[in-house]
């Protein structure tokens, strides 16, 4: 557990920005501080913990989320934001609504987040 624990939170916890505004129209890419925050941590994190992130473009329909331990290129698949993590977790959202999962394959854990612009 405390494995699980370490990665997950590695791949999550880092001081970060208060909550501001919403997200970015549906297909524009991310630019900008944002910050992922923990909903639901199943046990494996705590609830509210937060993850600054920036982001940048990446061409189209492609963002570049980077938190410093890890960084990942997220595609617009359908309606969700998607990509792998350096770390090797499974960051997933919805376009609208900007909440989503952060899933770790090799331990089956899901971690429920909502990913927000942070204040400057």
């Amino acid at each position: 557990m405390n494995t699980i624990t370490r990665g997950l939170a590695a791949g999550i916890v880092l001081a970060g920005a208060a909550v501001a505004l919403a997200g970015p129209a549906s297909a524009e890419a991310f630019d900008g501080p944002y910050l992922i925050t923990v909903t639901n941590g199943h046990g494996a994190v705590n609830d509210g913990s937060k993850q600054g992130v920036f982001t940048s473009p990446c061409g189209p329909d492609c963002t570049t989320f980077n938190a410093g331990e890890w960084s990942a290129d997220l595609r617009l698949q359908g309606n969700s934001w998607t990509g792998v993590t350096s770390e090797g977790l499974t960051l997933s959202f919805d376009k609208d609504s900007l909440a989503g999962t952060m899933f770790k394959p090799e331990t089956n854990q899901t971690v429920d987040v909502q990913v927000s612009k942070a204040a400057l």
